[in-house]
């Protein structure tokens, strides 16, 4: 069973981290489907923490199937950053934002490279072009 998680946990950490910087458009479709209550950031903070946590639990899927650490590396060193920047500067939290989707990004255009590559490999060919 997949739960997609590298899929929907970008979304909904974006989500979450807009609330908590007072993006007015992401504040106020909260507000109009009445989930106002949220936006006190000592639950968006627990709540951006979930999702981040599953945007990272994606990639480490993701891993497993194309093989590089690289945009994992990168969507932790953003993880970091966006938890931290809430305390200390909106700053960090934005560059901690770009580089967590920078990494989801990453991740999945490098599945969707190895998914091309082995649909166009024909049936019964070596995968490594040996002899």
């Amino acid at each position: 069973m997949s739960l997609n998680a590298d899929k929907w946990g970008p979304v909904g950490t974006l989500v979450a981290a807009l609330c908590c910087l007072g993006a007015v458009p992401v504040l106020g479709a909260v507000s109009a489907v009445g989930l106002g209550v949220l936006i006190h950031n000592r639950l968006m903070t627990p709540l951006m923490s979930l999702f981040i946590a599953a945007t990272l639990w994606g990639l480490r899927g993701e891993r497993e199937r194309h093989g590089s650490r690289r945009p994992e590396a990168v969507a932790w060193a953003g993880a970091v950053l966006a938890i931290a920047g809430l305390p200390l500067g909106h700053g960090l939290t934005v560059v901690g934002l770009v580089l967590l989707v920078a990494g989801s990004i990453w991740s999945w255009v490098l599945v969707r490279g190895l998914r091309k590559r082995l649909v166009q490999q024909p049936a019964g060919e070596p995968t490594s072009g040996g002899v």
